[in-house]
């Protein structure tokens, strides 16, 4: 018989629940106090929800700002970006019945 613990050392049991929290699959550090992150490769267009995690300094303090979008893990500047407790509007096609 196999049993399974989590990531935390939590009992699963035999039948372990998936995880809650994902760990991020890609993470692009581009600097000046920038990070990428995606927990899924990109679709066959290049396309994933990425988050933006944005540092910055003021009197003394690191402010981190974290936002998510949808778009292309090549370029995720050009990424319209929403606050992280928001849902992501993505438009799509309507499939032909």
């Amino acid at each position: 018989m196999t049993v399974y613990y989590d990531r935390y050392g939590g009992f699963q049991g035999t039948n372990p629940a998936p995880p809650i929290e994902k760990i991020p699959y890609m993470v692009k550090d581009v600097g000046g106090g920038v990070k990428y992150l995606t927990y899924t490769a990109p679709d066959e267009n290049g396309n994933c929800v990425v988050e933006r995690i944005t540092e910055s300094s003021s009197g003394g303090a690191t402010l981190t700002t974290i936002d998510h979008g949808f778009g292309s893990w090549a370029d995720p500047s050009g990424i319209t970006y929403y606050p992280i407790n928001e849902a992501i509007p993505v438009e799509v096609e309507e499939a032909e019945a």
